[in-house]
């Protein structure tokens, strides 16, 4: 990470393109189910907005905590996923 602390722009980018194209197949997907008359809400048609809403709630959680490095010292899994980041390091 640079000195001045701020995430790397690509990294914060493909979080943010991975949220737009998430909100757009679930908007895309939503409209596809709800108008077919006959096929009403298939299981994989639920599994699939399932899917892209954990995929939105997965990046949002990452991308927040890029943009808002304090907000580890509050939550207990980022500050083991911190420590294991830091251990790996001097490993290395």
């Amino acid at each position: 990470m640079p000195d001045t602390d701020l995430p790397p722009f690509w990294d914060a980018m493909a979080f943010l393109v991975t949220i737009i194209i998430s909100v757009a197949m679930i908007w895309y997907l939503s409209i596809s189910l709800l108008r077919c008359n006959t096929c009403m809400l298939t299981p994989t048609g639920i599994i699939m907005i399932l899917a892209f809403g954990a995929i939105i709630v997965l990046s949002s959680f990452k991308l927040i905590l890029m943009l808002f490095p304090e907000r580890k010292e509050f939550c207990p899994a980022c500050r083991l996923m911190s420590k294991i980041v830091e251990i790996d390091v001097h490993i290395r």
